[in-house]
């Protein structure tokens, strides 16, 4: 089962250092898939949950690309990442379900899985209920737990 960081976090939720380039990298070096949330706005890529924050260079998206799954924050993203479909993207809100660029089902907590689920698990508890689970993977803060 692949364990995904939720926005770079490894030991729960932390604003402070979710989606910023450094919590990635080291993510990334530890052999860690992440999901990060990014904006496009004005040409430029951004990094950020709420709104566009730290800038981001699409060359270092593109060297990493075969571990982070993109979550496209608005329209602007998602239309520009359907021209790189090696990349692996997606947009959601407030759906139950989302089908990613790559034919995964991003799957919002608590629902039904399957073996091409990806759960976003929202606390310790249900990190560990679903990485028991027959599902592709978990969307944790909790990599530590793992």
């Amino acid at each position: 089962m692949l364990v995904i960081s939720h926005r770079a976090n490894i030991d729960g939720p932390n604003e402070e250092t979710e989606n910023t380039i450094n919590s990635i990298k080291y993510c990334l070096e530890k052999g860690i898939s992440v999901e990060i949330d990014i904006w496009h706005k004005n040409n430029q890529l951004y990094l950020g949950h709420d709104e566009p924050q730290y800038k981001i260079d699409f060359d270092f998206l593109k060297l990493n690309y075969c571990s982070l799954w993109i979550h496209c924050k608005n329209f602007e993203a998602l239309e520009f990442f359907s021209n790189y479909i090696f990349m692996h993207f997606f947009w959601h809100e407030n759906d139950k379900f989302t089908l990613t660029s790559h034919n995964f089902i991003w799957t919002y907590p608590n629902q039904n899985v399957c073996n091409k689920s990806v759960i976003v698990c929202q606390s310790k508890e249900e990190t560990k209920k679903y990485l028991k689970e027959n599902c592709f993977g978990v969307c944790t803060d909790y990599i530590n737990l793992t």
